[in-house]
């Protein structure tokens, strides 16, 4: 049996996979704004997670992090242990905090890409937009989304990826007690290309 590669179904298979265990991620997206923690998960769960790709040798890609100075990066193996790097993705986790610290992480995001657009290697951007309670006087969460969408949409030419017509993927949207009270973490992503 043939597997393609694709980043956009591991994309999407990250994400299913926190929705389906957003009681254990969604506390985790309440404090962490360093992307870290998201690309340790990330490996765990492509290579570890209910796919056992550390286990088939029939499906020749794994993912790590931190490798060549990218958030994650997968490769191929020949069934020999000779690997093939294939695809390169920054990871950024995007929080509604002053209006000029998300468009400069979402610059640098998109300077990224671009000095990296290499023809032989995929490079692409996973951008999970983090809202909480704490944010709600800044922007309420819809806005935060919107906004955060025509930002990025600001750079014409960056292609979004889309998932049944969506271009933003719902991931957790979870009530978690904080501190006395009940706080909401709503977290969704999207992903492009350049």
């Amino acid at each position: 049996m043939h597997y393609l590669f694709d980043t956009e179904h591991q994309f999407k298979y990250l994400c299913e996979y926190l929705a389906d265990n957003n009681s254990h991620y969604g506390s985790r997206f309440n404090y962490a704004s360093c992307e870290l923690w998201l690309c340790q998960e990330a490996c765990q769960i492509i290579n570890f997670g209910s796919r056992n790709y550390h286990l088939n040798t029939e499906i020749p890609f794994f993912c790590y992090n931190e490798d060549n100075k990218r958030d994650l990066s997968f490769y191929t193996f020949d069934g020999q242990n000779y690997s093939t790097l294939i695809s390169h993705i920054e990871v950024k986790l995007i929080y509604p905090t002053y209006n000029s610290k998300k468009t400069n992480k979402i610059k640098e995001l998109y300077n990224k890409l671009v000095i990296n657009n290499n023809n032989n290697i995929t490079t692409a951007a996973w951008v999970f937009l983090v809202w909480t309670d704490y944010y709600e006087a800044k922007e309420d969460c819809e806005q935060f989304f919107s906004s955060s969408l025509s930002l990025i949409e600001s750079y014409n030419d960056i292609s979004i990826n889309k998932h049944n017509d969506q271009k933003i993927l719902s991931v957790i949207d979870t009530t978690i007690p904080w501190r006395g009270t009940n706080k909401r973490i709503v977290v969704k992503a999207l992903s492009f290309t350049h």
